[in-house]
């Protein structure tokens, strides 16, 4: 097995031994997770990292809701009434909005001249679990409706599929 299957196999052993909890019912609590995560990785795996993206479905007085967290360029999306919508934020070395202008392409040729330099290095990431200390845990707290979806991918997903295609294929 390589260092980063390794990796990934830790931080879901990690995420599924302790999302049990009502500690991570809160985004302080969901945030220690991944923490967690990171540290062990560091600690069991030398040089190994890893992406991650979670979700953690509650039920509150007010309804339900969605704790999603992530690290690196795993994404969580909503489709809501036929919309997808992004919910977390890659850590990547490119601008927000030539990200989405990469996101919506259909074909390369869609991009623009400037947007070019971008696009071989959309996979290169600020954070991962099990790397240097984690300095932004992506969480985000999301109420959901009945006929929602939460829709978690790898990179490998929303690097080779528009959003568009995402959300046709959903």
């Amino acid at each position: 097995m390589a260092r980063g299957e390794e990796a990934s196999q830790r931080a879901k052993d990690i995420f599924m031994a302790n999302l049990r909890s009502r500690h991570t019912e809160s985004q302080e609590g969901f945030k220690q997770v991944f923490t967690l995560a990171s540290d062990a990785i560091n600690q069991e795996i030398s040089g190994a990292a890893t992406t991650a993206v979670v979700a953690k479905i509650l039920e509150s007085p007010m309804g339900k809701f969605a704790l999603v967290g992530s690290v690196g360029d795993c994404r969580a999306y909503l489709l809501r009434d036929g919309k997808l919508r992004l919910l977390t934020e890659d850590d990547s070395i490119i601008p927000k909005d030539v990200s989405g202008k990469i996101d919506s392409a259909l074909k390369i040729s869609d991009l623009e001249d400037e947007d070019w330099g971008y696009f071989d290095s959309r996979n290169k990431i600020t954070q991962s679990l099990g790397g240097e200390e984690l300095e932004n845990i992506h969480v985000v707290r999301q109420p959901l409706k009945d006929g929602d979806k939460l829709v978690l991918t790898s990179d490998g997903v929303h690097d080779n599929l528009a959003s568009s295609e995402i959300q046709a294929a959903i």
